[in-house]
């Protein structure tokens, strides 16, 4: 008995284990944002931190309390209030992308502008996205990307009813294979397929992201192309899951006020990095129109 004990334990280790990654960390990591419940603090969702006082996210994370932003609460840094580095701040306005569609998870990207900035450091930062819009598909060019959350790890699993599955409070990290239009349309053959999405999963492993990891990154080259969004499960080995593609909703950050966001840009020819800016933009489109 005490022999198959040591067994399982050794075989529940090594699972669990698979989802680990000694780099996925806060100073690696440090625009990652857990997005809370205020008064209960249950998490809801990941986010990103575009400038001091903005989280980039999923519209479905936020949509529903829109008209209550205080209902939400980012945390910054280490997730567990108390530890060194963690902060946290209060919504003031939710902005849902105008085009935003549910029933079809259409322009699903939204943001949470917060009562003040976070402090920034070196557990604290802002993360990178597109620059424009990309005429090429993600997937020519470049095949792996990463994502990150806070999700639990039951792989083919949708575990929504219980609480205690909905956040990891160690951040996760999975590298993924980016699929180009064509192929995801044949591995996703009939589960469906939607224009203006990342396509992506493990194909012969067992990770994926789950709930949690709704509304935080996939990385590519560094830069945030995509917002973990739809996927099948909580196991992508038998379909891939779609990722928002942030190059196509980026009229996001046209907001009636000013907006510091860092761009970067990767190139279409050679894979590589073109260049790195800070751009200043002050845009009047009124998302309510």
């Amino acid at each position: 008995m005490i022999l198959v004990l040591f067994i399982l334990v050794l075989l529940l280790s090594s699972f669990v284990a698979s989802k680990k990654d000694p780099l996925c960390t806060f100073a690696n990591y440090p625009f990652m944002i857990a997005i809370k419940e205020t008064f209960s603090f249950r998490h809801i969702c990941a986010g990103t931190l575009v400038k001091p006082n903005t989280v980039l996210t999923l519209a479905s994370c936020i949509t529903e309390r829109k008209d209550i932003p205080s209902f939400f609460t980012a945390v910054a840094g280490p997730s567990s209030i108390g530890r060194v580095g963690s902060q946290r701040l209060i919504a003031h306005q939710v902005i849902v992308h105008k085009r935003f569609d549910r029933s079809r998870a259409v322009n699903d990207v939204g943001l949470l502008i917060l009562l003040s900035n976070f402090e920034l450091s070196h557990l604290v930062g802002l993360v990178q996205v597109p620059e424009q819009f990309v005429q090429d598909d993600i997937g020519n060019i470049n095949s792996k990307g990463v994502a990150i959350g806070w999700g639990p790890y039951h792989p083919g699993k949708r575990l929504t009813d219980d609480n205690r599955y909905l956040f990891n409070p160690k951040l996760n990290c999975v590298t993924l294979e980016i699929l180009n239009e064509t192929n995801c349309k044949r591995v996703r053959k009939g589960f469906g397929y939607e224009p203006n999405k990342i396509c992506a999963w493990v194909p012969h492993g067992d990770e994926d992201m789950c709930q949690g990891d709704a509304g935080g990154p996939l990385l590519i080259d560094g830069i945030q192309y995509g917002i973990i969004s739809v996927g099948y499960g909580c196991d992508s080995s038998r379909s891939p899951a779609f990722y928002e593609r942030m190059d196509r909703v980026l009229d996001i950050f046209k907001q009636p006020y000013q907006v510091d966001v860092a761009y970067r840009s990767i190139s279409e020819k050679n894979r590589s990095y073109e260049y790195m800016c800070f751009i200043q933009l002050t845009f009047s489109l009124d998302f309510n129109a």
